[in-house]
């Protein structure tokens, strides 16, 4: 399923000015906004500050609610192709069909135990997440979230087309200060959010915080294990690139650049210090450890952590570079002279399947609040 182009024309390439911000905040044009997120269907979230309609402002922006961002800070979390690239972001990486399978089987792990869930939604994007709960949950109330106004345009423009009849609502929302009060939600989920953001602990405190007890937190976050492990492969394979027989087929330059820049690129996102002022123009910016989960999931106030590799099955590492070929070079693995293909070969047969458990490139988190 892809959306119509329809839907992404006409998104404009701003937020909000900071002059209409300020008569939100003021209450000029919208009074005071009540301190709630009204659904369709009539459900209702407890905000704790007020929330409005910014429609009321501008009516492009008509169905999403907001409280009072102003550009300084959207810019801050969030980068270009999230905003005035919005429309070309979700041509780019829509797919709900393979999201629907992950979500799927995060929802097997998550149990959620409520037949009719409060579910929030962070860092929705064009829907890759949303699209699936609202399939896979058929009487769940869903609050799809971003900071991005053109792409909750996008999301809202879908979701009134095709899920008219469901209980809905679309709000702009920073994911590390989450604006609902205490214990309204059964569901918290978040498609490839946490390593976007400077404090991911933050957002775990903020989840623990607004779930019910007995609630669930989802997530779908990068890993730095394997990784790690396949930066050592490729590296090596550089090396050998470099040392290479006169009668052996060099690797592609244009390969080499990409897995030079990968392994670079993999070495800055490991580690849990964010401070260096590169971090601020860096859209990945973290690669977890299931140390880091346990930690502060924990602090938060999670009883239970666990985390599932998305990726088995005996040749791990041969298909994740086939799949970063594709996605960064629109190549594939057979792009590799025989005697590198035959490295990343030999990556997957050195580890057992039990092993390869430990190795997770990607990994699916499931974050459980006490009963009590």
């Amino acid at each position: 399923m892809r959306l119509d182009n329809k839907v992404m024309r006409g998104v404009a390439r701003a937020v909000l000015p900071a002059t209409v911000r300020r008569i939100i905040k003021t209450g000029l044009a919208l009074g005071v906004p009540p301190k709630f997120l009204p659904l369709r269907g009539g459900r209702r979230v407890r905000a704790t500050v007020p929330m409005g309609d910014l429609g009321s402002i501008d009516p492009r922006w008509a169905g999403i609610y907001s409280p009072n961002y102003g550009d300084e800070e959207v810019h801050k979390f969030i980068h270009r192709q999230f905003l005035e690239d919005a429309s070309t972001y979700v041509e780019l990486y829509q797919n709900v069909e393979y999201w629907k399978y992950l979500v799927g089987r995060g929802l097997e792990q998550a149990e959620v135990g409520s037949p009719s869930p409060l579910v929030l939604d962070l860092g929705s994007g064009g829907g890759n997440s949303v699209f699936p709960l609202l399939d896979l949950i058929p009487r769940a109330s869903i609050v799809a979230s971003d900071l991005s106004l053109p792409l909750l345009k996008i999301l809202k423009d879908y979701m009134e087309e095709r899920y008219a009849e469901r209980s809905f609502a679309v709000a702009q929302l920073n994911a590390e200060e989450i604006f609902f009060a205490d214990s309204q939600f059964d569901l918290v989920v978040g498609r490839a959010i946490l390593h976007h953001l400077f404090s991911p602990e933050k957002t775990l405190a903020e989840c623990a915080r607004v779930l019910k007890p007995g609630g669930s937190a989802l997530f779908f976050e990068p890993f730095e294990a394997g990784h790690q492990v396949l930066a050592l492969t490729l590296r090596s394979i550089l090396e050998r690139d470099r040392r290479r027989c006169g009668d052996e087929e060099p690797i592609e330059p244009a390969v080499v650049r990409f897995f030079e820049a990968l392994c670079q690129d993999w070495e800055v996102r490991k580690g849990e210090d964010k401070s260096a002022p590169q971090y601020l123009q860096i859209d990945d910016k973290w690669l977890f450890t299931l140390d880091y989960f346990e930690r502060v999931a924990r602090e938060a106030g999670f009883r239970e952590v666990a985390v599932s590799p998305i990726q088995l099955g005996p040749h791990l590492f041969s298909e994740k570079v086939d799949a970063l070929l594709r996605i960064g070079l629109q190549m594939t693995a057979a792009v590799l002279p025989r005697w590198a293909f035959r490295c990343l070969t030999v990556a997957d047969r050195a580890f057992t399947e039990e092993a390869r458990r430990h190795l997770v490139f990607e990994g699916i988190v499931v974050l459980r609040k006490g009963k009590s």
